[in-house]
């Protein structure tokens, strides 16, 4: 429900074959090594509330099922604050009406189906991802639509098998340094971004 290391000190979950929900865990040292890591394996998915790791922290999380939003709709709130935030394994993250928001600097991603993300941090965030199936959808606006947090660089962004990506963005700008699906029919990619906001292609 509510635990947090508040000078120094990582925090490491680990369950077998059930579920983790974290709802407030927050690493909140600041050291490049107060990191939260979340694991589920055999079965279980990963359920996010607030997961935070200060200044230096990261945030990992390995799941054999699913990683979600506790509130299950869009509320610009961050489940999410690290400075770099990795997802190692997981079958989706987030979903179309209940993304997973994220406020860190570097997002790693490695998933076997759809990922919905939506950035709201406000220094610009890097983002790898890598798909064996499904669909990338990150969304740098906020619920309305009407405005948006920080720039957003696609380093290295992919399907591999089937999905396609769509990256949106709002008065701020898109730099997809590499981007790929695996072409086939309805895998296309869709970069655009709103009201201002150039765009840079690597």
């Amino acid at each position: 429900t509510n635990v947090d290391t508040t000078t120094s000190g990582a925090i490491t979950v680990t369950n077998y074959a059930n579920n983790i929900v974290a709802t407030d865990a927050a690493a909140l040292g600041g050291a490049d090594t107060d990191d939260v890591t979340l694991t589920t394996t055999s079965t279980g998915i990963v359920s996010l509330g607030a997961v935070s790791a200060a200044t230096s922290g990261d945030v990992t999380i390995s799941s054999v099922g699913t990683i979600t939003d506790i509130t299950g709709a869009q509320d610009d709130v961050a489940e999410i604050t690290a400075d770099v935030f990795t997802v190692s394994a997981a079958t989706a993250i987030g979903t179309g009406s209940a993304q997973v928001d994220v406020n860190a600097t570097t997002v790693n991603l490695t998933a076997t189906g759809d990922t919905y993300l939506d950035t709201v941090g406000s220094g610009g965030v890097a983002i790898t991802a890598a798909l064996t199936g499904g669909n990338i959808v990150i969304d740098g606006r906020n619920t309305a639509n009407d405005g948006g947090y920080e720039a957003i660089t696609l380093t290295n962004v992919d399907t591999t098998t089937s999905g396609a990506i769509t990256v949106t963005n709002y008065a701020n700008a898109i730099t997809a340094t590499d981007v790929d699906t695996a072409g086939g029919a309805g895998d296309n990619v869709t970069i655009t971004t709103t009201s201002s906001g150039g765009m840079i292609l690597g």
